[in-house]
């Protein structure tokens, strides 16, 4: 039994493989992010007096962010 693979299909597993690849990556850097920053408070990290700069605060996140 002898198997060809289309031009096509061998495109589609390329493309499969690498956004299966991407998703892994990205799956791990949220790990990473979750993991780093567990047991740690705001001030103990950034200091009791920190401030920060918000952009975009008329609305969505940022806004949310700032209350």
């Amino acid at each position: 039994m002898k198997i060809t693979l289309s031009l096509g299909f061998i495109a589609l597993l390329i493309i499969g493989s690498i956004v299966v690849f991407k998703g892994v990556l990205a799956f791990l850097g949220l790990m990473r992010i979750i993991l780093t920053r567990l047991n740690k408070s705001w001030t103990d990290r950034y200091g009791n007096k920190s401030w920060a700069v918000v952009t975009g605060c008329t609305e969505g996140i940022g806004k949310a962010f700032c209350f």
